[in-house]
């Protein structure tokens, strides 16, 4: 024996609705899970400190995908599109001899005034040879107005090289909302 369901709309338990019908065959299915999700990457090496880190590009291959608007970029400062829980993670490659390489995100809750560090990553070695370090912070963007992000390089010292590219990713920043404040 079937049943048949006739509803309106299915709500989640906070009565957000899930799925709405018009009665007239036309049904929205409300977006649920991630929302926004972009990639940023570094487009050209750098060799030096840098606050904020700039020459920052949105991944642009053919294969590559944006979910949502995605992020605002100005002078290496970057706005959120809307409100949530958004992991952050990012990746520092750099070449280094005797130094080391380092790379820090901030968040602002005063549109810019001030920052805190939240994350920090470093490589370095006694080598020649590529490097990378990852990190990761979960921000909780609770308004857009005033909410801002950065990073920096910190401690590029002697012959340290940063890798930036156009094509891929070597040091690259993602930005994921994963949910709801």
């Amino acid at each position: 024996m079937s049943s048949i369901l006739k509803v309106d709309q299915l709500q989640d338990s906070g009565g957000n609705a899930i799925i709405t019908s018009d009665g007239s065959g036309n049904v929205t299915q409300n977006k649920t899970g991630i929302t926004q999700a972009d990639l940023w990457r570094l487009s050209t090496d750098k060799s030096a400190d840098a606050d904020p880190l700039t020459d920052l590009e949105r991944a642009d291959d053919p294969s590559g995908g944006i979910i949502g608007t995605g992020m605002s970029e100005s002078s290496g400062v970057f706005t959120f599109p809307s409100t949530g829980i958004y992991l952050i993670q990012f990746t520092l490659q750099a070449t280094t001899a005797s130094d080391s390489a380092g790379m820090t995100i901030h968040i602002s809750t005063d549109s810019g005034s001030s920052y805190d560090e939240v994350a920090r990553v470093f490589n370095g070695g006694n080598d020649s040879r590529n490097n990378n370090a990852s990190s990761f912070a979960l921000i909780d963007v609770t308004d857009i107005s005033t909410f801002r992000f950065k990073s920096k390089l910190i401690s590029i010292a002697g012959t340290t090289v940063v890798h930036g590219t156009s094509t891929t990713n070597e040091t690259c920043i993602t930005f994921i909302r994963l949910g709801d404040t």
